[in-house]
């Protein structure tokens, strides 16, 4: 399974479901993607920053055409309306920001 999955998966499960959590993230641990620690502490390691900016570059070079033909005034108003819908999402806990593996 790759990682965007994977993270998706372990974001949803984070929602409830410890066992599959902890599944999601001692597969990554296995992996070599997450530093050993407790179910809390999801550092990445440096193979999971290597991985995880390669997915970033990838993804942006993907997206890159659709924000070259708005232009700078586009994507300026492409953040200006879409900010008060990722604020919702976020707000209702849509997002799990600390199941989010962090950089350092």
């Amino acid at each position: 399974m790759c990682l965007r999955r994977r993270v998706a998966a372990a974001q949803r499960a984070g929602r409830g479901r410890g066992d599959e959590w902890a599944a999601a993230v001692d597969g990554l641990r296995s992996r070599g993607l997450i530093a050993d620690g407790g179910a809390d502490d999801l550092a990445l390691t440096d193979a999971g920053r290597e991985l995880r900016q390669s997915v970033e570059d990838r993804t942006d070079a993907l997206a890159e055409p659709a924000y070259r033909v708005l232009g700078e005034d586009g994507c300026a108003r492409l953040a200006e309306v879409a900010r008060p819908l990722s604020r919702a999402v976020v707000d209702a806990g849509l997002l799990n920001l600390k199941a989010t593996p962090t950089v350092g």
